[in-house]
């Protein structure tokens, strides 16, 4: 039944757990008694309910009273539900559904797998059943022994208590896509080694799987042995032409999953042989893995119990496998990467087949490399290399290989620091072969070498410039600062720890700082990554050319780096931590040069695919491992793992970003809907009659100076800041018709020499639109790599698709400036009937709210001074950068209430030409002084003067005996004598600039005040 109830709290965090499958062979139905005697806790979450419950049994999973209920053996878990949470009970019991108590009927077999997806429905095996239930439900599966709990599309699953084989899981350090490498031989291939029928290697197909399955048992004790394991697509048919042993332990490095390692088990891959008549009756044998279009099927692993058939077990469908055929592999292209070559006496050993590696890539479809020894090897053959070695000498070292030619020894410790020699002879499944000469060192006592992680690296890729580095391979590139993992090098190591401090005395001393550089990492390798990363020349080429390392004490002095050579061996007992280095540049093969040359992810090359050679660089946001092993006489002594991951460089840090300067602002523009469509640049340039500069080179944080000379030291990034535009007549974006890198906008002090302009005849024909021009922005951090959308302003063309970039608007500082007046209303001087508005009756701000003036005015003495002075004044220099200066005014007027249109007549410009005589009507007697304004007209015009400005005179000043006071310069406006005395009106003024922007200004006048 459907139980809906409301909790207390509310937990939204519920992290997917591994979706495994477990089984059980007993129910439990009772419910929970005597809670007061177990131990009981509360789980946080679903993923915290798991983690109590680990790999105990459940006996048994209730809701009740708002709570999920979940009991083991003396202990329950309990997890308050989300509110309003409907909790659907379903159970699979004898191979038949049963939804709220209800039997739906059979489900198929025996170990089918029930889930919902995550639209309700009931999944069966992964298909539909054609059943809604819902998201919220709780699945007992007594077939497969597992508790299936899905709660807002979130699921968990917990093993019910059992000791039989309850359930499998994948393991997850394990990839579940496998490849099959075979090969088919159409006659027999002569042979001598142990696997030889009659000489030979006998006709057929020889398939085998890439690697060994790992997988995880539940519950922990039960005996894989018990069962036979083979894989089946969801119609159940069994496989041919893939083979397998008997489970055996894992006994392996250590795996991440360190809670369930007793439970993990390893099936052994196996040669196969299909005898070519039987393969010729037999279906196509890649088609029963994949379809035809290359699609692989999905395969779970089934267990069926060898003393009940019934008694079957499937992990999930999350298996895939990809057969290559090896036809053209040569035996004798893998080459030898010997990492462990030193063996101890009087104990018999097997060789490494995974020290050869092949990487001939293209040589065999499209196999994922390198491709070792171990994977496709059919059989080998030892014999002690005569050639080589004298019969006193085997004799002396007791060498011997046994009889079947698998394993050699050395049964005499005469042979201890002596190197012995061997013809190993091996046969590929493909029927290749190939002879190739086998030496190894025998010891008194075998290194056993442990990989323990040290710690992990996960920052942003944030580069600076590198010079006088110690580690001189990393001056003058782009470096992550040093990265230090602190670790004990006594208990990382162990019982190699002296092993490793004299196989670095050993191969340090004598060395340069540069030599020494590459000598720390002449045993290192990286795994992990991209795709191409499973490419040993392509691993070995970014190890060795892009990251480096360093030893360091606990005050991150070097142990390594400027070391006399007398104190080598001390300064090295004093390592406390590692340093690494990442370089941000681009590796060419090719050349083997490090550039900064720009790379596309998701592979991080300059060709934006797989194909490396010509340039690829650390790809970001991939986890790598990287195995730092230390030899000596070439054998690893010891290593020891670290993990890192580089992610998007952040731009605030190392980049570019727009910025607000004193003559740029940066501002959204917004859709009908409020979303925003595009950044737009708006730069306020300085022009002339011809042309309009803009100061671009504040528009963006490029500069590392500080005040007063904040734009003389450019950030070395601007080299890789691209603008670009279409071709656009009489515009010039960073001095070129389509533009250029922000390292060109430099700091001019004089506009004349702004490299963006705009010509005159571009700017006159907009009217008061402004041009604004399309700028496409492309930047690679370091020249590397690319920024993401976010990162960079952007802008929407008409379609609405989005490019990275901006739109940059030729601004008006007249055209967007404020102007207005300080009072509502002006009111008429009696008889002339004008007001006088100068700098003082006016608020002038530029659209970066700077003040300005449009008058000339007067100084602190009294003397008249140029606008542009006072602007000077007031941070807006107009002589280094001239001042969008008024060229010209539009006047018009109307009568406040009915609105209607007075005339105005045409500006008379007393600063230009002045009327005859003075413009000053003065009064010597009372020391007065003012505009000398003719008599009003008789009619209802308007009249409007530009007027200068008049300096203070002394007194006894030899014309003006009583002195004059000092009078700016401003507009006059007359209102005729027809425009009625109590008639508001309002005068406005169009102030333009040289290209016809303007900005209005509107003033009140009234002959008499109400």
């Amino acid at each position: 039944m459907r139980k809906k109830y409301l909790s207390a709290l509310l937990f939204g965090a519920l992290l997917f757990a591994s979706a495994g499958t477990f089984t059980s062979c007993k129910d439990y139905d009772d419910d929970i008694n005597n809670l007061q005697e177990q131990i009981n806790t509360i789980a946080s979450s679903l993923e915290d309910l798991k983690a109590q419950i680990g790999t105990k049994g459940v006996t048994s999973v209730k809701v009740e009273g708002g709570q999920l209920i979940v009991v083991t053996d003396g202990q329950s878990v309990t997890y308050d539900l989300p509110s309003g949470v409907d909790v659907e009970e379903i159970e699979i019991k004898d191979g038949h559904l049963y939804v709220g108590g209800v039997d739906k009927g059979a489900i198929g077999g025996t170990g089918s797998i029930v889930t919902v997806n995550e639209d309700g429905v009931l999944m069966i095996d992964g298909k539909e059943a054609g059943l809604k239930v819902g998201t919220e439900v709780i699945i007992k599966d007594a077939s497969n022994g597992v508790y299936t709990i899905s709660i807002n599309g979130e699921t968990i699953q917990l093993p019910m208590a059992s000791s039989a084989l309850v359930g499998i899981q994948d393991v997850k350090d394990e990839s579940h896509d496998y490849q099959i490498f075979y090969g088919i031989l159409t006659n027999g291939v002569d042979w001598n080694g142990a696997k030889a029928v009659d000489g030979k290697m006998v006709a057929g197909m020889y398939p085998v799987l890439e690697r060994d399955v790992k997988v995880m048992l539940n519950p922990t004790g039960v005996d894989a042995t018990d069962y036979n394991f083979e894989f089946r697509a969801s119609d159940n048919v069994a496989l041919w032409g893939l083979k397998f042993g008997d489970m055996e332990p894992y006994a392996g490095e250590k795996l991440t999953r360190t809670a369930s390692e007793s439970g993990i088990w390893v099936l052994p891959r196996e040669i196969d042989r299909v005898d070519l008549n039987e393969l010729n009756e037999r279906a196509d044998y890649i088609t029963q893995f994949k379809e035809n279009d290359g699609n692989s099927y999905a395969f779970a692993l089934m267990a069926t119990a060898k003393d009940d058939a019934s008694q079957v077990v499937k992990s999930q469908y999350i298996y895939s496998f990809d057969p290559k055929n090896i036809g053209d592999m040569d035996a004798k292209d893998f080459k030898w990467n010997q990492l462990k070559n030193n063996y101890k006496w009087g104990t018999f050993h097997t060789p490494d087949f995974e020290d050869y590696s092949w990487n001939n890539s293209g040589a065999v479809g499209d196999i994922d490399l390198p491709v070792y020894l171990s994977q496709v090897i059919y059989d080998y053959k030892l014999e002690i290399d005569k050639t080589k070695m004298s019969q006193v000498d085997i004799d002396k070292y007791g060498l011997q290989v046994s009889e079947d030619g698998y394993t050699f020894a050395a049964t005499k410790e005469a042979a201890v620091d002596n190197w012995v020699y061997f013809k190993l002879s091996y046969i590929l499944v493909n029927g290749s072969k190939y002879t190739t000469t086998y030496q190894v060192r025998i010891t008194a006592n075998d290194i056993e070498v442990v990989d323990q992680q040290i710690g992990t690296i996960n920052e942003a890729f944030n580069a600076t410039y590198m010079t006088g580095s110690l580690i001189t391979q990393l001056n003058n590139h782009y470096v992550l600062p040093a990265q230090e993992i602190k670790f004990s090098p006594k208990e990382v190591l162990g019982a190699n720890y002296d092993e490793w401090i004299d196989a670095l005395h050993k191969n340090l001393s004598g060395r340069t700082d540069a030599q020494k550089a590459n000598v720390l990492k002449a045993y290192a390798t990286v795994t992990g990554g991209d795709p191409i990363n499973n490419d040993a020349e392509y691993n070995k080429d970014l190890i060795s050319n892009l990251v480096y390392f360093d030893y360091v004490d606990a005050n991150g002095k070097s142990c390594i780096y400027n070391v006399q050579p007398t104190d080598v061996l001390s300064r090295l007992a004093d390592i406390a931590a590692m340093k690494v280095y990442f370089i941000a540049g681009t590796y060419n093969k090719s050349t083997n040069n490090i550039g900064q040359n720009e790379v596309e992810a998701p592979y991080y090359t300059v060709t934006g695919t797989t194909a490396w050679q010509n340039g690829f660089a650390i790809p970001l946001n991939n986890a790598f491992t990287v195995e730092v092993g230390t030899a000596k006489e070439e054998q690893i002594v010891a290593k020891y793992s670290f993990k890192f991951q580089l992610t998007q460089p952040d731009i605030k840090t190392v980049g570019i970003v727009p910025q607000n300067g004193e003559y740029t602002q940066w501002a959204d523009r917004k859709d009908s809907n409020g979303n925003k469509t595009a950044d737009v640049l708006y730069s306020f340039g300085a022009y002339d009659n011809n042309k309009m500069g803009l100061p671009l080179y504040e528009a963006f944080d490029m500069w590392t100076g500080k005040a007063p000379s904040i734009y003389t030291d450019m950030n070395d990034n601007a080299e890789w800041y691209d603008l670009s535009m279409a071709t656009t007549a009489g515009v010039q974006l960073l001095g070129t018709p389509n533009g250029d890198s922000l390292d060109k906008n430099e700091y001019q002090i004089d506009w004349n020499d702004y490299s963006t302009t705009i010509g005159s005849a571009v700017m006159v024909g907009a009217v008061n639109n402004e041009p604004e021009i399309a700028v496409d922005v492309n930047y690679h951090f370091f020249g590397v790599y690319p920024a993401l959308a976010d990162q960079l302003p952007f802008y929407t063309d008409a379609m609405g698709d989005k490019y990275p970039g901006f739109l940059l608007k030729f601004a008006s500082t007249i055209g967007r400036s404020t102007l207005k007046t300080k009072e509502d209303i002006y009111y008429a001087k009696a008889g002339t009937h004008y007001v006088f508005i100068s700098n003082d009756d006016i608020v002038a701000t530029t659209p970066k709210n700077k003040e300005f003036v449009l008058f000339d005015g007067i100084d602190a003495n009294g003397n008249t001074i140029t606008r542009a002075k006072l602007n000077d004044a007031r941070g807006f220099n107009e002589d280094i950068r001239p001042f969008v200066a008024p060229k010209d005014y539009e006047l018009s007027a109307k009568a406040i209430g009915d609105n209607s249109t007075i005339i105005v007549d045409p500006l008379v410009d007393y600063t230009v030409t002045p009327a005859p005589g003075n413009v000053w009507d003065v009064n010597i007697a009372t020391a007065t002084i003012n505009p000398d304004v003719p008599a009003p007209a008789t009619d209802d015009h308007v009249k409007v003067y530009l007027w200068p400005s008049s300096q203070k005179y002394p007194v006894g000043d030899p014309t003006y005996t009583n002195g004059l006071p000092a009078v700016e310069g401003g507009f006059v406006i007359q209102l005729g004598k027809d425009i009625d005395y109590r008639q508001p009106v309002e005068v406005t003024i169009k102030v333009k600039d040289t290209f016809g922007f303007y900005q209005t200004l509107k003033v009140k006048v009234q002959k008499l005040q109400n």
